[in-house]
Parts: structure tokens; sequence; C-alpha cells
């Protein structure tokens, strides 16, 4: 009890300098801390405050309260001091050890909840009928059309239909009707020549997206020319193709476990222009299944397009030397922008042919008017050669935004440009005035960039002047702006002599390689044509691969 003894005459040796208000304030403060810890048991709430009063005025209280203060602060200044030091160690760079190396390689992804939320631009085929059927009204659990557009579907920024040309495998090896291919080829109109038509029966088609890729929706058109409600319909995704690993049901409308595959919860539906839209809610995954088993129109079971919205994941590492970046080297200066926004050059992927779509051709070989053009590309009338880009790469240009130096063009909209519509037809290009012209497109973000694919006007045999092609990081061109093609060969644009050849616009569009160059922002010029001194634009698509670094 010695020890104790010390500490009561040390408390009562004490002596403070006291008035009535700083005994007030004293005794205010210790009641605050004490009521804030009775706040966290319900059973010491009950104490008044007139208690708490009573208390707090003995003597001996007052003592032992101001020990515990001078011991607290005494050992806050003592620990603070230790824990700077401790932070200052844990921002001082550490050597990996075979622990940390091995943690820093987990390549499970992160939920992308950085990322802007933007709606998703589906592209919907022409609507062919209205309303449900009365036939329909007997088909048991059916959700009825709402008859009013799909409210807008929202997924983080750089979204795009990874599905696009990607393989598709079948349990029905040898369709009724048409292709296997079709149901990623981008046509989902309800016409023929645009769905392939399965056995009866239960079956299902599977899908590659070529790597494991983090998923938000699946949208899909089985038969819409005619109202129809598909049976058993089921999408799931997997990590294999067969099924076996990781495997996930997104939805499920077989009420009666008819397809062995669990009693599902969701709703029979009508096929309609829109679609069924599925929300996949981020889930990872490299393969897409549906099944069907048959309709109410007959046992068979059909397919006219299949879109899985999401984004590639972020790179494994491997022990590969990185790749040399394609931008100029960073100084001191530009490091601490650079280095959390720049994406890097995807050399670790599988490389894949891009699978374009082009229009309709309007002519063959070089016209004898365009003969005479100094430094003419001779046209060609074979199909260009495939050309090869990493698993991923789609059209980062459909739907983004585009300014102009004419800002009143004279045939169209610049939305045009962007909106998918690549024919040479009347309503789908637009017109910019007279003399040097170009367009901006903002990709709303870094991104590696592969090739870019344009066309002027193709409707007829033309050759378009000084055409030059540009990339940068803002949108004016001051920063980081390359040249990727440039056929004004008299520096009329002045933008530098080019070395490019002049070419006839022909429905093949104009293909650059971009070579994986890194930038937001795409400009083209162009200054009149062989026909006239306009400058026109029917379509622009850009490939790359939105930025996984933010």
């Amino acid at each position: 009890m010695k020890p104790v003894n010390n500490i009561e005459q040390s408390i009562t040796s004490m002596k403070f300098k006291t008035s009535p208000a700083l005994d007030e304030r004293i005794l205010s403060a210790a009641e605050k801390e004490l009521i804030q810890t009775n706040n966290t048991r319900e059973d010491e709430n009950q104490f008044s405050r007139e208690k708490v009063r009573f208390i707090m005025k003995l003597n001996w209280i007052k003592y032992t309260a101001a020990a515990a203060a001078l011991i607290a602060i005494i050992a806050g200044v003592h620990f603070g001091y230790k824990r700077i030091s401790v932070e200052s160690d844990k921002s001082a760079p550490q050597k990996a050890t075979s622990e940390t190396k091995i943690a820093n390689q987990d390549v499970t992804p992160k939920p992308e909840s950085s990322r802007k939320l933007v709606p998703l631009d589906f592209q919907l085929p022409k609507p062919c009928f209205e309303s449900t059927p009365l036939n329909f009204t007997r088909i048991p659990n059916l959700k009825k059309p709402s008859g009013t557009p799909r409210p807008p579907f929202f997924a983080p920024v750089g979204t795009v239909n990874l599905s696009r040309g990607r393989p598709v495998s079948s349990s029905n090896n040898k369709p009724l009707i048409g292709k296997i291919n079709y149901i990623t080829d981008g046509n989902k109109e309800a016409a023929d020549g645009c769905y392939v038509e399965l056995a009866p029966g239960l079956q299902y088609i599977t899908m590659d997206l070529g790597e494991e890729c983090r998923i938000y929706a699946n949208l899909f058109w089985h038969f819409h020319k005619q109202a129809r409600a598909y049976y058993d319909v089921i999408v799931q995704i997997a990590d294999d193709a067969d099924f076996t690993q990781n495997v996930r049901t997104l939805f499920n409308n077989d009420h009666d476990n008819s397809a062995g595959m669990g009693v599902g919860k969701d709703t029979n539906y009508i096929e309609t222009n829109e679609g069924k839209l599925v929300d996949a809610k981020g889930a990872i995954a490299r393969y897409v299944r549906l099944y069907s088993n048959g309709s109410s129109a007959n046992t068979l079971n059909h397919y006219t397009e299949v879109e899985v919205y999401g984004l590639p994941l972020p790179h494994k590492i491997t022990t590969q030397e990185p790749a040399k970046s394609l931008t100029p080297k960073s100084t001191p200066e530009t490091t601490s922008v650079n280095q959390d926004t720049k994406p890097q050059p995807n050399s670790s992927r599988e490389i894949v042919p891009l699978d374009i779509q082009l229009p309709p051709s309007c002519f063959q070989g070089t016209p004898e008017n365009l003969t005479g053009i100094p430094n003419l590309e001779k046209n060609s009338n074979k199909p260009r050669p495939p050309f090869l880009a990493p698993v991923g790469t789609a059209n980062l240009a459909r739907g983004r935004q585009v300014l102009c130096s004419d800002d009143e063009p004279i045939i169209g909209d610049i939305e045009y440009i962007t909106d998918g519509d690549k024919k040479a037809l009347d309503g789908s290009f637009v017109e910019l005035a007279p003399g040097p012209q170009y367009i901006t497109l903002d990709l709303g973000d870094l991104c590696p960039i592969y090739a870019i694919l344009f066309w002027h006007y193709h409707n007829e045999a033309r050759v378009y002047y000084d055409v030059v092609v540009q990339i940068a990081d803002d949108a004016d061109f001051i920063q980081n702006v390359r040249t990727l093609f440039n056929n004004d060969f008299d520096n009329s644009a002045s933008l530098g002599v080019g070395t490019d050849m002049n070419y006839i616009d022909s429905n093949q569009g104009k293909l650059v390689d971009a070579k994986g160059e890194i930038a937001r922002y795409v400009r083209l010029y162009s200054n009149g044509s062989s026909a006239n001194d306009m400058n026109h634009y029917t379509e622009v698509e850009v490939y790359g691969l939105p930025n996984q670094k933010k």
C-alpha cells in the first residue's frame, strides 16, 4: 500500500490556483467526459446532472481528476512523438520481402467505385410491334411490356461492348438458319439474315471475351420481329469454357426447373426491340452463356444479337520486361502528373484482328478523272489485311462529343460523325464550309489508341486534300501533340509538309495506325476535295482501350 500512500500524499500536496469560474469549467468538462462515456451503456445513462455534480464536488475526486489529466498529457506527448516517428518510418521506401512480392501480385481487381458513372449508349434496332398481344395473356409469370423507354443504365466511364466480334460456340453445331457469328456481328435488326435459328429443345450459346473482364450488363435479342416469349431463359457467367469454375447465374426464368439448373425467380418477358437487359453488377468472368428452350411461337431457339458491356481488367503482373513507352520521357515536373493517370501499353494482352464493320461499296477501281492527282495511292479492290490489336480493343469514339472549326455545318449535324452510321447516304454525313477545317473528338480520358478509321464521303470516288490526323492530351492541342498522318505535300495547312500519300475515299475508309499512343483528344483536318472545296465527314472510329489506371 505504500505506493498508494505516496500518490495520495502527492495529490494532497498539490497546490492549485483556483476560482469559482475555474471550478465551474473543470466540473463542466469532467461532467461532459463522464456523460459521453456513459452514453455507450444504457443502464448508466440514467444518472442525472445533479448526481454527477454532487460526486465531482468531492475534494478527493478533484485531485484524482487533476492527476489523471496531468498523466494523460505527459503520456500523450510521449506516445504522440513515437507515433510521428513510426509514421515517418512507414513513409520511407521499404525493401520488398518474398511475402510482400507475392501479396503485390494479387491481380484480383477492386470494384470500379472511383470511376464516374454514366448512362450506357445502347443502340437499339427499330421496333416492329406495340403492346402485348392477346394470345400472350395466358403465359404464366409474364411481365407486361411497359410501353415506355427503358430507364438509363449506368456504368463506369469507358464501359464498352466486349462481345462485338468475339467467338461464339453453341450446343447446336449446325444451325438450321444463319451462322453462329451473327450473334456478335453488331446487326440486331429484325430481318432475314440477321439471326440464327437453333434446333428444338434446350440449347445454349457461349461467348468467350478473350480474358477475364468486369461485366456490368448483358443485353440480348432472341427474335423481335414479332411478339414472342422465350422459355427457360438463363444467363450464366464463368471462368472457364466448360462452366465448371466459379459459375454464377445472373438471370433465370425457368419456373419449373425444366432445364435442370434450378427453379428461377425471374419473370417471363416478351421480346421487343429493346432486348433483354440483365444487370451483371460488375461481376468478373471470361465466359458468358445463354440458355433457351423454345418460345411461345414454336420449339426452335433464336438469337439475333448478344452484347456484353464491361471493362477489361488491369494486366496481370508478369516477368516480362515492361514495354517501351510511346510517350516522351517524363521530366521531374511531369512525373507527378503522369504517374497515376497515364495507362501503360498493353504488351501482355493477346493480339487479335479488329472486327471492323464496313459499309457497302459504291464503286470500284480508280476513276479516270482522278488519275492526274499527284502522289495518289492506287485504289485496291481487295479487302484490307486484318488489323491486329490487343483483346478488348473497341471503338472509343462511338457517341462521343465532337467539336468543329465550323460552328454551323452546311449539311447535317456534327453528331453524325460518331453515331455509328457510315453508309454514304443523305442524312449520314456532315458538310463543312470550304477551306481548311477540322473536327476534334473527346474520348473522355487518356486512352491507348491503336487505330483511327474514318470516312469523308465515299458515295462517289473523291480525293480529300491536306488530310492530317493528330492526337493530344488537351482540347486546344498544345500538350503532347503527335501527328499520325499527313498528306499535305505543300504545307498549305501550315502543319508541316506531309510524307503520306493522297488516297481515294472508299467504303473501307482510311485506316491510320496509332501504334498504341496514349491521348484523350483526336483531331482530323481536311481542305476540300477533288470534287469541290467543301469538307465532309461520314464517320470517325477510334479503336483503343479504356484507361484502367483511374
